[in-house]
C-alpha cells in the first residue's frame, strides 16, 4: 500500500492504532467547532507526546531505516552481553 506521496507503508497494528487515536482525537475538535485542518494538527500537536508513538508512526510509515539503527548499536549490545556472558561463564 502506498500514501499519498508514494511512499512505502508499512502495515504495522502499533501504528494504526496512533492513528485512530489521533483520529479520534481529531473528531473531539471537529465536535468543538474547530476546521478540519485545524483540528487534524491540534490533535497532532497534543496526541503525539510519546517517543513510543512516534516511532511507531515511522516505522508505521517506512522512514526508519532498521539496519542502520542495528549497525548504531551493535557494538554496545555485543559489549553488555560479552560482560555477562563472561561473567557467567
Amino acid at each position: 500500500m502506498k500514501n499519498q506521496n508514494s511512499k512505502k507503508l508499512n502495515e504495522t497494528f502499533a501504528g494504526m492504532d496512533v492513528i485512530d487515536d489521533l483520529v479520534d482525537r481529531a473528531m473531539g475538535y471537529v465536535h468543538d467547532d474547530y476546521s478540519t485542518e485545524d483540528a487534524i494538527h491540534q490533535a497532532i500537536d497534543d496526541g503525539l507526546i510519546y517517543t513510543k508513538d512516534i516511532i511507531d508512526l515511522a516505522e508505521h510509515y517506512g522512514v526508519i531505516d532498521t539496519s542502520e539503527l542495528f549497525d548504531r548499536f551493535y557494538e554496545d549490545l555485543f559489549n553488555d552481553m560479552y560482560t555477562e556472558v563472561t561473567k557467567q561463564v
